[in-house]
């Protein structure tokens, strides 16, 4: 059989729950897989399966390794194949602990099933985060990381608050508000432009005052883990129009010159004004071969070397997206040009760009991905 999944992440339990709770209502009827952190160190994670005929399956999942994420989304896949072997579903919907990266499941689904058994397709089929609007416009700026909130996922997580909730919003095909009853109409007004600021393309579906959605859209094939808004990092191939509304301001930036690493710190300590999230890839001078993905969200940024720019798609570039409030969009661009090389730094050789001042050099040999994909 083919078995179409939905997936569900999002940092509230609370919420996470409450959605998990209304998935037996929705037409057609899927199976549910719901996991909760127990805090058991040795089987850190519960996972519940039922359907709208009640419990089907309560099992807790062992420690296998160091990586909650790998252990929960290895899981899952195996979990499916076996309840596609019933041939009792047609939809699943899996809603997984606050913490786990929205991509790493799809990109497992993607791997899997190009070596799988041809008696097995799963496709992924909607992406949906939870989002706890009355605390939103905090969590997205929160500089605290994971493990501050018990939510890590790998020993020495170093990923903030609001770098989760922002790529769950990036990544997601819809977006679930809870809370939104309670906010005032100018706080509604900066939540849903915000989200949609982060991710045009997403649906946003109002949870009632008891914490439920609307309606929960699966089934509608709106999953593309190959669009180009979820390549990680972004590229120029998605690149969305400049956009101003009453709160926030988002705009792309993109240079066919490579950038000088230590103007780029200087302009990062004195703080790009009004920017609040920004993601893309740079082109360093001092790494001229290789791609330097980027990001950051509020004072917290991420940047790593990548892939040698004969692999990328867009050839060596500078690309930004950047969203915020009040941004001004061109300070912002005359003070991103200025990172760039002069003309005269342009004439020098190679080994030349190689010795500029790089304060970066040390960050650039870590990880990307400090959730292990």
């Amino acid at each position: 059989m083919a078995l179409r999944v939905s997936t569900i992440h999002g940092l509230s339990s609370t919420y996470l729950e409450s959605v998990h709770a209304s998935s037996g209502d929705t037409s057609p009827s899927p199976v549910s897989m719901m996991y909760r952190r127990t805090g058991n160190p040795s089987a850190p994670v519960e996972c519940v399966t039922s359907d709208g005929a009640g419990l089907y399956e309560r099992a807790m999942i062992e420690m296998k390794h160091d990586c909650l994420s790998c252990l929960v989304r290895e899981h899952t896949y195996e979990a499916l194949r076996r309840l596609d072997d019933r041939g009792l579903w047609n939809d699943a919907i899996v809603t997984f602990p606050p913490g786990v990266d929205p991509s790493a499941f799809a990109q497992l689904v993607a791997v899997f099933q190009e070596d799988d058994a041809p008696g097995f397709t799963l496709t992924v089929d909607t992406s949906i985060a939870v989002v706890d609007s009355l605390l939103f416009l905090a969590q997205i700026a929160d500089s605290q990381l994971l493990h501050e909130w018990s939510l890590d996922v790998v020993p020495g997580d170093e990923r903030s608050v609001g770098e989760v909730l922002a790529r769950q919003i990036e990544f997601a095909d819809v977006v679930l508000l809870a809370n939104e009853h309670r906010l005032s109409d100018v706080q509604s007004s900066a939540t849903h432009e915000l989200i949609q600021h982060l991710n045009p393309a997403a649906a946003l579906v109002r949870m009632d005052e008891y914490g439920r959605p609307a309606r929960l859209c699966i089934a509608r094939g709106l999953f593309d883990l190959d669009h180009p808004r979820r390549a990680n990092p972004l590229t120029s191939k998605h690149r969305p129009c400049a956009s101003t509304g009453t709160h926030f301001t988002s705009m792309t930036w993109t240079r066919d010159r490579p950038m000088h690493p230590q103007r780029f710190s200087e302009l990062i300590n004195d703080g790009l004004p009004n920017v609040l999230r920004s993601r893309g890839q740079l082109w360093f001078a001092t790494t001229p071969t290789n791609q330097v993905g980027w990001e950051s969200v509020g004072q917290r940024c991420t940047l790593a070397a990548l892939d040698p720019w004969h692999l990328v798609s867009t050839g060596a570039e500078n690309f930004l997206l950047l969203v915020g409030p009040g941004l001004d969009l061109q300070q912002t661009t005359d003070a991103l040009d200025r990172t760039l090389l002069t003309h005269d730094e342009m004439s020098f050789s190679l080994d030349a760009w190689e010795k500029l001042p790089n304060p970066f050099e040390e960050a650039l040999r870590a990880p990307w991905n400090k959730e292990i994909t």
